[in-house]
């Protein structure tokens, strides 16, 4: 049986690791920044409700089947049919609720 390695030691973890924390920090400050915009240009509670919705729902759907597509196609393409997905639902929020 080989010798097992520290996971503090594999390169690929920690890489993996890093960027999960930088994936949720960067996450964690676009709703933020999303609920701020949201209150400081629409001034409604609903208005950040529904900015909420709508940057969350495409990452919801994402998760729940990105696990079919992660296994079914190429590892790399994923984040590219994610994030203009994301981005444009967002994009179509303000373009309608937007003053």
């Amino acid at each position: 049986m080989p010798e097992e390695m520290p996971l503090m030691r594999n390169r690929t973890f920690v890489l993996m690791f890093i960027a999960g924390i930088f994936a949720v920090v960067g996450f964690s400050m676009f709703l933020t920044t999303v609920s701020w915009f949201a209150v400081t240009e629409m001034d409604s509670a609903m208005a950040v409700g529904l900015v909420l919705m709508a940057a969350t729902i495409p990452r919801l759907v994402m998760m729940v089947f990105g696990g079919v597509v992660a296994d079914k196609y190429k590892k790399n393409d994923d984040y590219v049919y994610y994030e203009p997905n994301s981005r444009g639902s967002f994009i179509c929020f303000v373009l309608v609720c937007g003053k």
